[in-house]
């Protein structure tokens, strides 16, 4: 038996209240009617005497309607077991296997604890970068085996925050509505896996969760670790002192070996040689071999870029006044070179009048423009950009401010809001098939995204001038000007990724290739904004529709880049959760889960019983109920008042 609001049972005390007032009473005497007091003699005075309980029965009687009443508001349920439930009965289970890197060395005794797990009507789940469902709900054995044999792990990293909320979301999916599942979570419980704060262990369950971890002493591991400071590091964890070697190659060519001397669990630090090398990127590999025992192979390689960039010039086109705000904010900025050319890959178009025919011609062959458009090409935008349409020529009746900005956008993530922004007069324009990344406080587009041809253009809807606008002055611009020019020429993807992470393009017309050369996106994910998870370690090519030039003879595209994902730096560590916090997790586990349902008892014993919970507070009211009647008739039938003794007496 259990109580919901267990609380209540300390108004129990209050049962001393009848004792008490009963013990007071006083003995009551039969009265006698007299002619004259002048009759009556004086007698001795009264010796006093241990005073007596009477009525006993109805003291009874109320101090059980008081208990029951008490009991019921603490509401008791009655956890009864079938001893013997059939197969079909039983509470189906959801078994979820750990697939993370950490696993690797742990994967036969997981497979073989999971076929122990999955009796009757099961199902079996993966936890690594996300939840997978190998198997639904099923009793079939030869199903229930083709599931533990697809059982592989992965090179991606699992957090255990939050975790029991989704295994109880995802055991709600798969089960009938109102129906209770048992999960049972396989895992090596790796310390760096646990989260900051023990509550989000344990927030959210609904079904119970019965812990199994596959080993409870943590293996050495070596890995080669990488800083972003050009400096690699081979560390070992529970290890022992060893010679490890080291090689760091490029496409199979072996640019330096050497042999470290690593102390137990320590780690020494290694500068990668500088490369010679006219190329944008350089593909890295380094590779270790400890000469010791090694749980983990998968870190004993790490891939790198090892990026050597240098920003092409800046394309500057517009009215010599604008161009000064704009060469002296590049300057200021991040060192790209402003020219007069159209030949860079990026460029920054100030109300361009005259160069509107070759700007177009520079956007549908591949180019990027951050485009102001004022007065000048207001009449031919439309040309230029055919997603975005002039409304009315020009708004210039009152001063506008920036109202609303996309800044998940890369181009607007730094900046944030534009206060101190003020628009004198801007092109009311009208976005068909464009993004409108900011608006103004009327509604207007500030800040559009379209593509022309092979290119892409950011346009702001009013000039550069000062009696357009004071952005050039503000203190966002600069921030702006280099997070937009680094958007255009996809500069801000990144060169390192841990596997299972999620890569968003925002731009479309993307692919990425593995190092076998194997695209990694269908032809619609590469069409648009692509979000993809890379899950295997290794390099990767990224190509965009870059700008098609001329390069002596031969012609080639500017959009492409390299990025390298290796095994999360947390995964190599295989130091795992103490004994007690284990315990800790588990107790509030089954404890949290039974409360959602009015129970505390702790069934982890008997995880294929079939329960049935019996709540008892109705029949303890309805007994209530008898014992105020009862108590009710035996007060007016036994206990004497003065009206009713004269009444006797006479």
């Amino acid at each position: 038996m259990s109580f919901v609001a267990a609380g209540f049972l300390f108004a129990l005390f209050a049962l001393a209240i009848p004792w008490w007032l009963h013990r007071r009473q006083a003995q009551a005497s039969d009265p006698v009617l007299v002619g004259s007091l002048l009759l009556l003699q004086s007698s001795p005075a009264p010796e006093s005497r241990r005073k007596t309980l009477r009525y006993r029965v109805l003291l009874a009687l109320r101090l059980l309607l008081l208990a029951l009443l008490v009991l019921a508001f603490a509401q008791p349920v009655l956890n009864a077991v079938l001893s013997a439930p059939a197969i079909n009965s039983a509470p189906p289970r959801l078994v979820v296997v750990d697939v993370s890197a950490s696993m690797q060395p742990y994967l036969a005794q997981a497979r073989e604890l999971a076929g122990e797990l999955m009796q009757g009507r099961s199902a079996l789940a993966t936890a690594g970068a996300q939840l997978t469902v190998l198997e639904p709900l099923t009793a079939d054995p030869q199903r229930h085996a083709a599931a533990l044999g697809a059982l592989t792990t992965s090179a991606a990293s699992l957090s255990y925050e939050n975790l029991p909320a989704r295994l109880s979301t995802l055991a709600d999916s798969l089960a009938a509505s109102g129906e209770r599942v048992s999960i049972y979570f396989v895992s090596d419980f790796q310390l760096s896996a646990a989260p900051a704060r023990f509550n989000t262990l344990v927030d959210g369950i609904t079904h119970p969760l019965f812990l199994n971890p596959v080993a409870r002493t943590a293996l050495p591991n070596w890995q080669v670790q990488f800083d972003g400071a050009n400096e690699i590091a081979v560390r070992g964890t529970n290890t022992p002192s060893a010679d490890v070697a080291v090689e760091v190659s490029r496409e199979g060519e072996v640019l330096m070996a050497d042999r470290l001397s690593v102390a137990p669990s320590g780690q020494v630090v290694l500068t990668l040689p500088t490369i010679a090398t006219s190329r944008h990127d350089q593909r890295l590999t380094v590779t270790i071999v400890p000469p010791a025992i090694d749980a983990l192979a998968a870190d004993n390689v790490r891939y790198l870029v090892n990026s050597q960039q240098q920003y092409q010039p800046v394309a500057v086109i517009g009215s010599s006044a604008q161009q000064r705000y704009v060469r002296t904010a590049l300057q200021a900025g991040d060192s790209r070179q402003a020219t007069t050319a159209l030949t860079a890959q990026v460029a920054v178009a100030l109300d361009p009048a005259e160069a509107v025919g070759e700007l177009g011609e520079y956007l549908r062959s591949g180019g990027r423009a951050l485009l102001f458009a004022g007065a000048d090409v207001r009449n031919s935008l439309a040309e230029l950009v055919p997603d975005i349409l002039v409304v009315d020529s020009l708004d210039s009746q009152r001063t506008r401010r920036v109202a609303t900005t996309d800044n998940g956008h890369p181009a607007l993530a730094r900046v944030g809001a534009w206060e101190d922004v003020a628009v004198f007069a801007h092109l009311q324009l009208k976005a068909d098939s464009a993004q409108v990344l900011a608006r103004l406080d009327n509604g207007d587009p500030w800040l559009l995204e379209a593509s022309v041809g092979l290119g892409r253009v950011l346009l702001v809807s009013a000039s550069l001038a000062p009696r357009w606008t004071n952005l050039a002055a503000s203190a966002g611009f600069l921030l702006f000007l280099e997070d937009a020019l680094s958007y255009l020429s996809e500069d801000f993807t990144p060169t390192d990724i841990a596997a299972g992470s999620t890569l968003r393009l925002p731009f479309g017309n993307a692919q990425i290739l593995n190092g076998a050369g194997e695209r990694m996106l269908n032809l619609g994910q590469s069409q648009g904004a692509a979000v993809i998870s890379l899950q295997q370690p290794g390099h990767y090519e990224l190509r965009t529709a870059g700008m098609v030039t001329e390069s002596e003879s031969s012609r080639s595209t500017s959009g492409r880049r390299y990025l390298a994902v290796n095994v999360p730096q947390g995964e190599s560590d295989l130091s795992l959760m103490s004994d007690s916090a284990l315990q800790r997790w588990r107790e509030a586990s089954l404890s949290d889960a039974d409360a959602s349902v009015g129970s505390t008892e702790d069934r982890s014993d008997r995880p294929d019983a079939s329960f049935y919970d019996l709540p008892l507070a109705p029949w303890l009211l309805g007994l209530a109920l008898l014992m105020l009647l009862a108590e009710t008739a035996l007060a007016n039938g036994s206990v004497p008042t003065p009206a009713r003794s004269q009444a006797l007496n006479s």
